[in-house]
Formats: C-alpha cells, sequence, structure tokens
C-alpha cells in the first residue's frame, strides 16, 4: 500500500532533522563550506554534539507533547487557555520559557567551561589578562546561544509546516513565539556586539581605534583567518538590524512587502 502524501512529506520534514545534525559536521571538516567561527578556526569538540543533543531533545520533547494534546481534549484546552491579560496561551508561555531557559542557562552552562578551558590551555592569560579571557568567553557563549535561538526563530517561521498541520499547531501561535525569540536575538546581537568591543577595550595599549579596525577592517588576509568572523558577525548584525525596523508595527501594517522581503536577508 503506498504511503498518504501527509504521510510523506511529514516523514521528509523529520528526515531533515538527522540530516541537519550530519550537515553540520560535514561543514565542520569542510571549512570552505562554513562561515562559522567553528569552522574557521577548525575546533570540533564534545560540547557542541551535547549542544546539538539538547536542542533536539527538546524539540523532541516538545512535539511528544504537541502529538498527546491532538490525542486529549483537556490538555488541549489547558494548553489553549489565556494567561490574564496576555494574548499568550498557556502552552505557548511554556514553549517560550522552555526554549529561552535552554538558550539562556543551559547553553552557557555547556559551552562556557570548553571556551574557558580551551582558552587557559591555549596559555590565554600568558598574553592577555584575566578580564579579557571574560570577554572573550562571554563573546564566544553570546554566539553559542544565538545559534541556539535562530532554531527557534527559523522553525516557526513557515505558514504551511506539515508538521505544524500534523501536531494542530495554529500559526498564530507560531508566529507570536517567532516574534518573542525575534526580539531576544536581537538582544542577544546587541549583547555580543557589546562583549566584543569590551574585549578589545579592556586589553593593555588598545581603544577605540583598534575597535573599529577590529569590526571593519579585513585587511589582505586569506579566507580562514579568524578576522573573517568579526566582519561577517557585523554584517549580521546590520542585516537583524534592518529586519528588526521593517518589523516594526508601523512598517508592517503600512509596507507589507517590505516587511515580508526583508526577511529574506537573514539568509545572507
Amino acid at each position: 500500500m503506498l504511503l498518504s502524501k501527509e504521510t510523506l512529506f511529514i516523514t521528509g520534514s523529520l528526515l531533515v532533522f538527522p540530516a541537519s545534525w550530519i550537515f553540520i559536521h560535514f561543514a565542520l571538516l569542510n571549512p570552505s563550506w562554513c562561515l562559522s567561527d567553528e569552522c574557521i578556526l577548525g575546533r570540533i569538540n564534545n560540547s557542541m554534539d551535547q549542544l546539538l543533543a539538547v536542542f533536539y531533545a527538546f524539540l523532541l520533547v516538545s512535539g511528544i507533547v504537541a502529538f498527546l494534546a491532538t490525542k486529549s481534549a483537556s490538555l488541549r484546552r489547558v494548553f489553549n487557555r489565556p494567561i490574564g491579560w496576555w494574548s499568550l496561551s498557556l502552552g505557548e508561555l511554556l514553549w517560550i520559557f522552555g526554549s529561552l531557559f535552554l538558550v539562556i542557562v543551559v547553553v552557557p552552562s555547556i559551552m562556557w567551561p570548553f571556551r574557558w578551558n580551551s582558552r587557559v590551555a591555549s596559555g590565554y592569560l600568558k598574553k592577555n589578562p584575566w578580564i579579557r579571557l571574560v570577554y572573550a568567553c562571554a563573546l564566544n557563549v553570546t554566539g553559542d546561544c544565538m545559534s541556539v535561538l535562530l532554531g527557534f526563530i527559523l522553525l516557526p517561521a513557515a505558514k504551511h509546516s506539515v508538521l505544524a498541520t500534523a501536531l494542530q499547531l495554529p500559526y498564530t501561535s507560531l508566529f507570536r513565539t517567532h516574534i518573542v525569540h525575534g526580539w531576544s536575538i536581537f538582544v542577544l546581537v546587541l549583547l555580543h556586539l557589546l562583549v566584543a568591543m569590551l574585549e578589545v577595550l579592556v586589553t593593555p595599549g588598545k581603544g577605540w581605534e583598534d575597535v573599529r579596525a577590529r569590526l571593519f577592517v579585513i585587511d589582505d588576509y586569506k579566507y580562514g583567518h579568524e578576522n573573517y568572523m568579526v566582519i561577517i558577525g557585523f554584517t549580521s548584525a546590520v542585516i537583524l538590524l534592518v529586519v528588526v525596523l521593517t518589523s516594526l508595527v508601523y512598517v508592517r501594517r503600512r509596507y507589507f512587502n517590505i516587511f515580508y522581503f526583508s526577511h529574506f536577508l537573514v539568509f545572507a
């Protein structure tokens, strides 16, 4: 008996997740395909696998709970219950809090020890003050947090998601979580940029001119040099700022096409 189109679409959508995990490792082993700092510096570590495992485990648990809600009317009513004067339901609020807890608490707890220990082992403190080590680790970890948060932003963005349809997740709920996560990553980007500047400023003998050079100057480096990470990150921050500004209610309601098409800049 042939499988229905819906079953095939759901199966294909689920297979995207393990395929993505495989592709991440492929990119790490082939730096020319990847602009991540992990690719450029060639750092492959168990912490990244742990991070992926936690991210996918959270999605799996969320999917199981959503599936159970499709089978239980009472559970569905509980999750659909509005919270006070908020437009968010209990289910949306729990998922937002859970995902942000993962980003703000779990990700740093996994990645900070690796970032700190690897730099100490490389003799970082012999050349730099300890406060710069703190900012350097914070810079890396906020980047790790943004990577995970970006996944939470992109997943609910599809208006016609076969998985959302199968789990009976209304697009309005997905859209509201998308907005909260979108503003959250904007705050994280600003924090990431601030930490990047502070890392330079706390270094003896360096000032704002060095900050400008770090953010805007690549020099004549071959691709693969560490400086590429900074200019790529700053460009990404500018693109995100454009997306945020065009997502403001005034722009979205009066110039919807600008709001809609500016989102495609994220794929740059």
